[in-house]
């Protein structure tokens, strides 16, 4: 360990002193990827905003796989309505991209997903989750859609909405219709809430809907989406009557970061790539392409490169 401190007006002296200190070495498998409140020194805070899904084959890495999970808020602003005068209309889930997209950015490309709803445990603010985590979710889908990237398209966006016009921004996302009895839960358990919103009704909610899936079933683009922008939600339509008159309203469900659970999971394959034979931690590796790798305790891969000896 090496100390330095100032010795006197004039001169900075540098010292040296060794401690004996044990060393360990904390190993894992995967790193954290929940997005949740991590208190570092208080008041300080970091909410990590992203949450991604798609699949990419990376020449150097392999296959990697990517599925979001998500809990979300019953709404805090509802309409005093009566069971009996409402009646479902649809239920539509919108992702906000942040832009974020790895794989061939070079040319147009469809992607499908399908929303699936979390089952069993599902997920807890009292439990970490990492890239590796798996949450059970139920086989039959409740929504399905395709998006299509149009790298034309998303270079022109990420222009304007980073010019100091905000008259101008762009907004992309991943747009689903939900299936209408998963709405008509959501409508029931809403008209159900009483006139104030406490923890104790969000938790009870969070017991029944226990949060949705977005898995790729076809793709070859790892996505970024931003749960805590509030365009990203669970939106419930209804019909109901009042004063004699049919009128239209809506339910948002919002994702609610940093006070709901949500993570991304990735998971890779290897074979066949130049790195299915790194295995060994700690260990260098100079497979013939140009480039050392050191499998890290983590999970994860670190590349060096040098290009210019000088």
């Amino acid at each position: 360990m090496l100390l330095g401190f100032k010795k006197d007006v004039q001169r900075i002296g540098l010292y040296y002193k060794e401690f004996n200190i044990p060393v360990k070495t904390i190993q894992a498998d995967s790193l954290r990827s929940d997005n949740v409140r991590i208190f570092i020194d208080e008041p300080i805070e970091v909410n990590l905003d992203r949450l991604m899904t798609g699949n990419t084959n990376d020449p150097v890495f392999g296959q990697i796989n990517t599925t979001l999970y998500a809990q979300f808020l019953p709404p805090l602003i509802r309409a005093k309505l009566k069971r009996e005068n409402v009646s479902l209309d649809r239920v539509t889930l919108t992702l906000m991209h942040d832009y974020y997209f790895y794989g061939d950015t070079t040319v147009e490309s469809s992607h499908t997903f399908q929303v699936k709803k979390i089952s069993r445990q599902g997920l807890s603010r009292d439990i970490n989750f990492f890239t590796k985590s798996e949450v059970t979710v139920q086989e039959t889908p409740i929504g399905e859609a395709t998006w299509t990237f149009n790298p034309d398209s998303i270079r022109k966006h990420i222009t304007l909405n980073n010019d100091k016009n905000t008259n101008n921004n762009v907004f992309d996302s991943l747009y689903f219709e939900l299936d209408r009895k998963f709405g008509q839960e959501l409508l029931d358990s809403v008209l159900t809430i009483k006139d104030t919103l406490d923890v104790e009704q969000v938790e009870k909610f969070l017991r029944v809907f226990r949060g949705i899936s977005v898995v790729p079933t076809s793709s070859n683009l790892v996505m970024g989406f931003n749960p805590g922008n509030i365009k990203s939600k669970v939106t419930v339509y209804y019909f109901y009557i009042e004063g004699g008159q049919a009128k239209r309203g809506k339910y948002v469900f919002t994702f609610g970061v940093p006070y709901c659970v949500s993570y991304t999971n990735i998971n890779y394959n290897r074979s066949g790539t130049n790195l299915s034979n790194v295995t060994s931690k700690y260990t260098d590796y100079d497979v013939g392409d140009g480039y050392s790798y050191i499998q890290s305790g983590t999970g994860l891969f670190f590349q060096a490169g040098f290009n210019r000896i000088l």
